[in-house]
Formats: C-alpha cells, structure tokens, sequence
C-alpha cells in the first residue's frame, strides 16, 4: 500500500500554533508536511483600562489575558473564562479564574444563571462574536467591554502556498470564525477543514473539493484527537 503524506497547515498565531504542534501525536507530525502560516497577528493595546465600579472581568481568549497582564488591571477581581486553557492563563496571571462553559454562548447562560456580582468588563480582541456584553446586559446583569488587543490579518506565506501545491490532503486546523474566512479568501485549494466548531465551519462556508469535519467539543484537546484522526487517516490511504 502506498501511504498518502498529508500536508498539515497551522494558520494560528505562531505561538499558539507551535503549541498545538507540540500535542500531537510526534509519529503523526513526523509523516506529514507541516507548515506554519499564521493569518493573524495578535497586537495588543496598550491604553489604559478603566475597570471602575466593575466587579468582574470576562475573558473569552487567552490572547485577550495575555493582553491584559500589558495593562494594570486589578488582580482583586474575579475572571469568568471561556473554556480550560483561557482559565488556565487567567490563574497563572494571578487571577481568580472561574471557567463557565466551553464557547461563548455557554459563558451567557452560565453567568445569567449563577448571578455573579456585578457589572462585569469584557476584555476581548477588535474582532469578536457573541454580543456577550450586549446579551448579558439585556438579562439585567450590566456588562460593558472594553477592546484590548487587535487582530491584525495576514496573507497566507509564499511557503504555505507552495505547500499547498502538494499532493495528498491538506488538513487545516481553524480554531475561529474569523480565521476561517481568511482562509477561505486566501486559497482555493481542496482543504480538509478541521473546525473548532459549527460557528467556525459556517464561516468557512461551503467550498468545492473541501471536506469540513468538527471537533467533539470546542477545546484544543478535542482539536488535537480530530486532527489526530484525519492525518491517520490520510496516511492509510
């Protein structure tokens, strides 16, 4: 049997992408093409943040607790976070971190239902969905957010295209909606389309010659045993 060498494209941030690497499985890593093409850069602001009257905060990134340990933001007040590895930094920055549920629809639901004490501030990046602030304001559990990091688009490297040129699979690990729309305009290639989630493969849309596969649940862990399965995959032919 001839095995079919997949091409692994990680359009994260590098950071982000290289640690997402580094979970793999390394027999599977070491049978496939990587390549690393982040399409977005993440800038933090660096303008003060006003927490005032605020008696909690809501992080829905790890990239939006990165930015704001460039800010002087109280470590008195308490962080609700959107899924295992945003709590994870939150505590390691010094908050006391709370994680209500995987995806931002669960954060609305967990805090409306738990009633912290509030307002609370969303610290989130220039591109962001959910209206959490919005929401949760109209359930009577004041929120205001505050942008504290862009996100700066990126075109798809010379190298990533020229990988793109492989044959064999392309698997893509997209972990955001906005992520996925620039690399659905960034190529025109067949891709399989690893999604952290439904929002994620409808921002990707549907696309001739892609193949669109969702993780479990919307967590690197679930990520990484999708992406797992689609490289085996491709390597049994």
């Amino acid at each position: 049997m001839t095995l079919t060498r997949p091409t692994l494209l990680l359009t994260r941030p590098e950071d982000a992408a290289r640690r997402f690497l580094g979970q793999l499985d390394p027999a599977l890593v070491a049978q496939s093409a990587v390549c690393i093409s982040p399409l977005i850069r993440i800038v933090p602001r660096t303008d003060p943040v006003e927490t005032g009257t605020a008696r909690g905060l809501i992080f829905t990134s790890a990239n939006a607790v990165r930015a704001a340990e460039h800010v002087f933001i109280g470590r008195d007040l308490p962080a609700y976070c959107v899924g295992g590895a945003t709590a994870s930094a939150a505590r390691q920055a010094g908050w006391i971190a709370h994680q209500i549920g995987p995806d931002a629809d669960a954060l609305v639901v967990g805090l409306i239902r738990e009633r912290p004490d509030g307002p609370l501030v969303h610290l989130r990046g220039r591109h962001a969905r959910g209206d959490i602030a919005q929401r949760l304001t109209a359930c009577d559990l004041p929120t205001r957010e505050h942008v504290i990091y862009d996100q700066i688009a990126l075109p798809l490297s010379s190298e990533a295209l020229r990988f793109l040129d492989n044959p064999g699979p392309k698997i893509a690990p997209v972990f955001s909606p906005r992520t996925a729309c620039l690399l659905a305009d960034a190529t025109d290639r067949p891709l399989v389309l690893a999604a952290l989630s439904p929002a994620v493969a409808g921002a990707f849309g549907d696309r001739p010659g892609c193949t669109i596969h969702i993780a479990a649940s919307p967590d690197a862990r679930s990520m990484g045993a999708l992406v797992e399965k689609l490289m085996q995959s491709a390597l049994s032919g």
